[in-house]
């Protein structure tokens, strides 16, 4: 292709060309250089690199693109570094390689792939970040959606935000009123209240994450106080330990429960491994299962009691009702094999069927 010229008024961007040496057969080390400006509007890609832009209207399209980029509110960069040292850039869309770079206000930015994505995005409010490190170190970057591979990363604030696949959640900490949906949602999620986390290795490493629900797959994973919580499903409150006021509904419900006070357990192994588990129900399957002291506790059906120790102030009602009860004292056993294995069992009543079984 010829090279094209052409000369600018004053407030140009640049003085003298329009277009000069641009080959459809570009040969490394070629002086290629694209550039349009006039009246605040500009288009560039420049091998050498871009320098300082402050202009309202650009697209930066190659090697440093953005470069160093200030107030370029209404900014496409494209390639390479492509947001470089943004700032502003307030309607912008950064596509490849470093994508948002440095950028910090970039309000309303959507920044598509490879290993910069959101890059030092902090309040970058109204955001999508789709690819590879997607969120990268976003702290503030409200109303946000990061989509794939690290999507999150190193999220903390991230308010109304969505991360949607890979590491999703990645570190997020606040991340409030989120979720985060599949392979390790929740990753290494700690307050993030208001959140849903529903697939894969749903809470991941969850601590306090209040107002949650983590529905599937190892639901609540590192659960510990994950108050006001409900876990769905598979391992559901997995590693759970205080857990309070909690729900834990099916596969291995309880799983790693201890504490986990204020508890409703529903089926499969509903309580797992519960030892407090103050004021629980347990309702179905293994009800009880691994269950000790699980104070103020009713277990319903299925293998109701099942490894009961102490279950202190406890109600067995079906099918293996006591089961393997030894203390379990202020205990009503009602049907079935009602006190199967009880010993101690004080102030107990066994009702029907097999009730005192010696």
């Amino acid at each position: 292709m010829n090279a094209v010229s052409s000369s600018f008024a004053s407030n140009s961007l640049t003085a003298s060309y329009v277009l000069n040496a641009v080959s459809a057969s570009y040969a490394p080390g070629a002086n290629v250089v694209l550039a349009v400006s006039s009246s605040g509007s500009s288009i560039y890609s420049t091998i050498p690199s871009t320098t300082g832009f402050d202009t309202t209207n650009g697209i930066f399209l190659g090697l440093n693109a953005g470069n160093g980029s200030n107030g370029s509110d209404n900014l496409v960069a494209i390639g390479v570094a492509a947001g470089a040292g943004n700032s502003n850039a307030a309607d912008g869309i950064f596509i490849g390689y470093a994508a948002g770079q440095s950028a910090t206000n970039a309000i309303r930015t959507v920044a598509n792939g490879n290993n910069g994505t959101g890059q030092s995005s902090t309040n970058a409010s109204s955001s999508v970040f789709i690819g590879d490190v997607a969120g990268y170190t976003v702290p503030g970057a409200g109303y946000s959606v990061m989509i794939g591979n690290a999507a999150g990363y190193t999220a903390t604030n991230a308010e109304f935000s969505n991360f949607i696949g890979s590491n999703a959640g990645a570190n997020a900490t606040e991340a409030n009123n989120s979720n985060f949906i599949g392979n390790q949602a929740g990753s290494g999620a700690y307050s993030a209240s208001l959140s849903n986390f529903i697939g894969q290795n749903a809470g991941a490493s969850a601590v306090s994450a209040s107002y949650s629900n983590f529905l599937g797959v190892n639901a609540g994973q590192g659960a510990t106080s994950a108050s006001n919580s409900t876990f769905i499903g598979h391992n559901a409150g997995l590693n759970a330990y205080s857990a309070f006021q909690s729900a834990f509904i099916g596969d291995n419900a309880g799983c790693g429960a201890t504490d986990a006070q204020f508890s409703v357990f529903v089926g499969a192994d509903a309580g797992d491994q519960a030892t407090g588990a103050n004021q629980a129900n347990f309702l179905g399957n293994s009800a009880g299962f691994e269950a000790t002291s699980a104070n103020d506790s009713n277990f319903i059906g299925a293998y109701a009691g099942y490894r009961a120790s102490s279950a202190n102030q406890s109600n067995f009602l079906g099918r293996s009702a006591g089961s393997g009860s030894t203390n379990a004292d202020n205990a009503n056993f009602i049907g079935f094999s009602a006190g199967v294995m009880a010993t101690n069992a004080n102030y107990s009543n066994f009702i029907g069927y097999q009730a005192g079984l010696s």
